[in-house]
């Protein structure tokens, strides 16, 4: 199977039960929750490991208790193309200190269940195949991970 159609088909494998209305602990349940009351979506975005992952983990707890819908995670990573400068200095920071993929995956495992919204990860393409697909979305889907941005999918592989 193509890179992509292998993601989708191993999150689908391993999907839990279909999310119903009212399960904010999921992004398709939140998106149904807000649509039925007929409000927009708060999603902010941090980059893991700026300054470091202890402040990483009190910002998605604050972000979490101000009311944020769904929490975006920027796994960094040293070649963010789809990145503005403002994000780029940041995941440049992060990596200057140490962090690293796995410590990030870590500190996600300890603080997901602590959150009452669901937490996406930003993370690119190479990342994934140098993991390898089946072994990556095994990796994020044990650390509670609740969905993933990926914005360097070649199209062809969509």
């Amino acid at each position: 199977a193509r890179p992509v159609a292998a993601i989708r088909a191993s999150a689908t494998a391993a999907a839990p039960a279909p999310a119903v209305a009212g399960d904010k602990r999921t992004i398709s349940g939140t998106f149904t929750n807000l649509k039925e009351q007929g409000k927009i979506a708060f999603i902010p975005f941090i980059v893991a490991g700026d300054p470091d992952l202890a402040t990483t983990a009190k910002a998605l707890k604050v972000l979490d208790a101000c009311g944020s819908d769904v929490i975006e995670l920027g796994v960094p990573y040293s070649d963010p193309l789809a990145d503005g400068p403002v994000i780029q200095a940041s995941a440049t920071r992060a990596l200057t200190k140490g962090t690293t993929f796995e410590d990030v995956i870590s500190m996600v495992k300890e603080v997901v269940p602590e959150l009452s919204c669901p937490l996406a990860l930003f993370t690119y393409y190479n990342p994934i195949l140098k993991r390898g697909v089946a072994n990556f979305m095994s990796v994020v889907k044990e650390a509670g991970v609740h969905g993933l941005v990926v914005p360097d999918v070649p199209l062809e592989e969509t």
